[in-house]
Parts: structure tokens; sequence; C-alpha cells
């Protein structure tokens, strides 16, 4: 372990971002399903999508919205590749999600 941060380093990067929650926060599925929407999928939780298998620097964050679609999937928060800005957009079961995460982890002390 390093004990002097990285200055070059660009925290707005999602594979670093990614690194930060694998390591500290709770990982959680991957997968929407009607069994697992009410626990698995909380306003606030950070979901990942994959655009690029093979660029995973096409990776695109966002964040689980309170507001929810007609059938009851979460809205996502994030840079909606559409409007090129911020937006509250219905693309939690569009896009393939690569990570799903709760910070802070509520099980650590």
């Amino acid at each position: 372990q390093r004990s002097e941060p990285i200055k070059h380093i660009d925290f707005r990067s999602v594979f670093f971002q990614e690194k930060f929650f694998k390591r500290n926060a709770l990982e959680l599925e991957n997968e929407y399903t009607l069994d697992n929407k009410d626990i698995q999928w909380q306003p606030g939780d950070i979901v990942y999508f994959q655009f690029d298998p093979d660029n995973p620097d096409m990776d695109l964050g966002g964040f689980i919205s309170s507001r929810t679609n007609e059938e009851g999937v979460p809205l996502v928060i994030m840079i909606s590749k559409e409007f090129g800005k911020i937006s509250e957009v219905d693309k939690l079961l569009e896009y393939t999600i690569v990570g799903h995460y709760r910070y802070p982890n509520p099980y650590e002390e």
C-alpha cells in the first residue's frame, strides 16, 4: 500500500471511482429484478454502466433516484448521452450494469 497519494490521478476517471467503491463501499447485485428491487436498489446507490466491453474508460456512472418510472423501476441520475448534461433518465434496464455500490458501507464500523 502507498502512504502518499498519487498526484496525477484524475478522480473523475470512472476507473478510479470503481476501484474506490470496490474497496470502501458495500458491493451489491448488478441485475435489477422485481424480487430484489426494494432491498438492493435504494436511492443514492451508485451504479456504473458499460458502453464498450473492450474499453472500460467508456463506463459511465450514476446514482439511483428516489423517483421511478410507471413500472416502479428507479430512474438514474447521470450525465445523459442523449442530452449531454446531468439528467434523471429511465435507463436502468437499458444499459449493461457493471457496478452497483452503497456508500458508505452500512456494515462497517
